[in-house]
């Protein structure tokens, strides 16, 4: 589940006011509980760590 250690996830402070739960995902566990445009915009997000580039979507699509 990426590379982020656990200390830097034990200092998270998600805003209660703004998110209902959480949860950290395999990618393809993500596709299947994300709505399809959302889903769209983390994948390009992913793509875009793996390559170290910057992805640029237009109405959520990369284009």
């Amino acid at each position: 589940m990426g590379n982020s250690p656990l200390n830097q996830i034990s200092r998270l402070q998600p805003d209660h006011n703004e998110l209902k739960r959480y949860a950290f995902l395999y990618p393809d566990e993500a596709r299947e509980r994300l709505r399809p445009y959302v889903w769209l915009r983390l994948e390009a997000a992913l793509k875009a760590t793996d390559s170290q580039t910057v992805a640029y979507l237009h109405d959520g699509l990369p284009g």
